[in-house]
């Protein structure tokens, strides 16, 4: 294994190369943490990470999406490299602008930012908040399940907002949850109740369809209501169109028959996680 400082090619260069990718990257100046396989080359950054990169000693001596670089002193590795999508199988497509291998549909900031330069602005190039960290790459699957996000200054790695979604139980009846198995991705504010660091549940509820068109009213009884807050949205990133803090447990939310919402249990702080009860009840209006 060689390791090299960060000298051919910038820390920014690198950390877009990497950050939304399969490649291996750590934190921290111990050469144990986060060890480089025999024959990799350990480059070491600026910004206090280091990357493990299969070496190369010729163009060719790469996979498909990636480039036989100089990385400093003569020692040659393989970066994420690309000029049009076929290059990427595998890895994504080819973010031209970058000129790098990305994931699609992994971002940085509070949410998706739908810009064409998707992962690329994990690195802050694409306009996006310059989180700037290596920690929030997809590992498992390549199915860009994961994106980088900030809170109180800090990045933090977030399940991506259409992952959580897709997931979401259908909401009926009387059903028993528990906001430890959930996800961390949402957040609301609610009264007095800042909904930003705990874990929540989703649910999909539909009307029952009577009559096409029909208007009535969703209630929504929580229990029990300490720890807890609840909201509704008509989709999983749009506004919050109702909110019940910690002194009401129960919302009325108008809803024609067929129509969904998405219904969030939201732990009020990171600890305040647990079990509870959420009551659907539908009544359609009287004709």
């Amino acid at each position: 294994m060689r390791v090299r400082r960060c000298a051919g090619l910038s820390a920014l260069a690198l950390l877009a190369a990497v950050a939304c990718g399969s490649d291996q990257a750590y934190w921290g100046d111990d050469p144990s943490a986060g060890s480089c396989q025999e024959g990799d080359v350990r480059l070491e950054l600026d910004v206090g990470y280091h990357v493990c990169l299969r070496s190369c000693g010729e163009p060719g001596g790469c996979p498909a999406g990636y480039a036989c670089e100089d990385t400093g002193g003569g020692v040659t590795a393989c970066v994420r490299s690309c000029n049009v999508d076929w290059e990427c199988l595998g890895l994504g497509a080819c973010n031209t602008r970058l000129g790098f291998c990305t994931l699609p549909g992994s971002s940085c900031g509070e949410g998706i930012d739908g810009d064409e330069y998707g992962p690329g602005d994990c690195t802050g190039q694409g306009g996006g908040t310059g989180c700037l960290t290596v920690s929030c790459h997809d590992t498992a699957g390549n199915d860009a399940a994961i994106y980088c996000a900030r809170r109180d200054e800090e990045p933090l790695c977030l399940d991506a907002p259409e992952v959580v979604c897709a997931a979401a139980l259908a909401g009926t009846g009387t059903i028993e949850g528990d906001t430890e198995l959930g996800k961390n991705t949402f957040s609301t504010t609610c009264g007095d109740g800042d909904t930003g660091e705990g874990q929540e549940q989703l649910y999909v509820y539909t009307a029952p369809v009577e009559r096409s068109g029909q208007p009535g009213r969703l209630t929504l009884r929580l229990r029990p209501r300490e720890g807890h807050v609840m909201y509704v949205r008509r989709q999983c990133t749009s506004q919050t169109l109702a909110c019940a803090a910690l002194e009401a447990g129960e919302l009325d939310v108008p809803l024609v028959a067929g129509e969904s919402l998405i219904v969030f249990v939201d732990a009020v702080s990171s600890g305040e996680e647990g079990t509870y009860w959420l009551d659907f009840t539908f009544t359609p209006d009287s004709l």
